[in-house]
């Protein structure tokens, strides 16, 4: 951006570079892949909608529209109702930030007059900063560019947001706030600390050391003792789903340790790491501690201000009296305590009549698809039932429990 603060000018025809999927990016941002993606949703047998397709659009366009379809679906858990207007790329989609989580953050930059969104991929937090503020989005991947670039038009129509293919690190624009989304994959694989990003968090914030306020998504699973010290760092979670870890910097940043839980919006801060009241056996009630505050190492926290205590030293789950009510926590009533082993688990279950089961596992020493197949087929009774699998004081723990609401 100018020094003004303004947004430079549409690129339009600068983003049409050359690239091996170009011809296919194309093709999903055409109107006859609109129409082809109607009539694929038209619904019938899958042979009948392949006929339905070809009719429209090239034979070779057609495993793109059944593409475009699958996407768009599984998108919707992300996007809602605007997915059916988007466009996708398998990889991209996979690592966008949900709209409600981009909405989440896209509130506190969005009060500046302008804000860059670096790598912005598919263009999720893209549309979520264009509902609040002008933006620009940046991206070196030319196809990325173009999907980012229809997706905030058709999602916010008239914003002012244009996308600039560009590497992040050359600051192509000049803004007071930014939100840097590196690549949290190398090889195909993940990774988890932000040093093995692309580009690495250190050329981030070497680029961008002058802003008022720069975030940048990391992944959940980083360390907080390997954040960085003048950081704010913030873990968040979707519907008890742990999602990331936003790193903030800059004057507007306020550095520290915090997790949050949306959609409640509710956050807790404080120092991680602290030392636990000392376990006790399991209650009246168990608390399942929200995955942020636990990625956070805010536990001690939620002891503090609920009075409830783990049962381990691992605090998966806190316990007391029922009736504690805290967005962070999830409660149950405890019914009975069970077997942890699995055959006594069955059987104890058959005993009570239960016929299929919900569990909820947390720090168990078995996965719990394994326990599922142990289970499913061999329990005879016709109860559903719920069932926590912990560990309790160093000890594999099984007990049945109903959710209170």
């Amino acid at each position: 951006m100018p020094a003004t603060g303004g947004l430079p000018p549409d690129p339009g025809p600068a983003l049409m570079g050359g690239m091996a999927e170009l011809e296919k990016v194309r093709f999903l941002l055409s109107e006859a892949a609109g129409r082809a993606r109607e009539v694929w949703r038209g619904g019938g047998s899958y042979v009948a909608r392949v006929a339905a397709v070809r009719a429209v659009v090239p034979i070779e366009a057609v495993k793109w529209v059944e593409e475009a379809a699958d996407l768009a679906a599984r998108a919707r858990e992300k996007f809602g109702a605007l997915a059916e207007a988007m466009a996708f790329d398998r990889e991209a989609l996979e690592e966008a930030t949900p709209l409600e989580l981009a909405r989440y953050r896209a509130a506190r930059l969005g009060r500046f007059d302008a804000v860059a969104d670096l790598g912005c991929g598919l263009g999720g937090d893209l549309i979520a900063l264009a509902e609040r503020t002008r933006v620009a989005g940046i991206e070196i991947d030319l196809g990325r560019a173009l999907l980012a670039q229809h997706n905030v038009r058709v999602c916010v129509p008239g914003a002012e947001a244009i996308v600039v293919r560009a590497d992040l690190r050359d600051q192509p624009v000049r803004v007071r706030a930014a939100f840097a989304d590196p690549s949290r994959r190398r090889a195909g694989k993940r990774v988890k600390h932000p040093a093995f990003g692309e580009p690495p968090i250190e050329e981030v914030l070497a680029a961008y050391a002058g802003l008022d306020l720069l975030a940048v998504k990391c992944s959940p699973l980083v360390p907080p003792d390997d954040v960085p010290a003048d950081s704010e760092a913030e873990w968040i979670s979707l519907r008890g789903e742990m999602k990331e870890c936003t790193l903030w910097f800059g004057s507007a940043s306020r550095p520290g340790v915090r997790a949050t839980v949306l959609p409640a919006g509710a956050s807790i801060e404080g120092e991680p790491g602290r030392p636990l009241p000392p376990a006790i056996a399991a209650g009246e009630a168990l608390y399942r501690v929200d995955a942020a505050a636990i990625k956070a190492r805010l536990a001690s926290v939620l002891c503090e201000r609920t009075g409830l205590a783990p049962i381990d030293e691992r605090p998966a789950f806190l316990t007391g009296p029922c009736g504690i009510e805290d967005p962070f926590l999830s409660a149950f009533r405890v019914l009975d305590r069970l077997p942890a082993r699995d055959r006594a688990l069955r059987s104890a279950l058959n005993k009570l009549g239960v016929g299929s089961v919900t569990l909820h596992k947390q720090n168990f020493p078995a996965s719990g698809e394994v326990l599922r197949d142990r289970l499913d087929g061999k329990l005879r009774g016709s109860r559903r039932a719920h069932v926590i699998l912990t560990l309790e004081r160093g000890e594999k723990a099984a007990f049945l429990v109903e959710p209170i609401p």
